[in-house]
């Protein structure tokens, strides 16, 4: 238990488990059009849709936390 004085103390919570950011993937076009197209999404030189998708599996490490609050700026 920890006690915690209201108006001088604050909390805050971190979730320490792993997570997943995936970024998005785009289905392939029929027919390339170039209002359509986009960062993601490029032709390659025989005219097919070549799309990217990447995933980054990531996890706050909870003996940092600590030193990562002290130096961000406060709001």
């Amino acid at each position: 238990m920890h006690l915690i004085k209201p108006f001088i103390e604050s909390v805050q919570t971190f979730d320490t488990r792993d997570q997943l950011f995936t970024s998005g993937v785009e289905a392939p076009q029929t027919t390339p059009s170039p209002t359509t197209s986009s960062s993601r999404s490029r032709a390659a030189k025989e005219g097919l849709t070549l799309g990217l998708a990447i995933t980054v599996r990531y996890r706050l490490d909870p003996r940092r936390l600590d030193y990562i609050q002290a130096r961000l700026p406060k709001p």
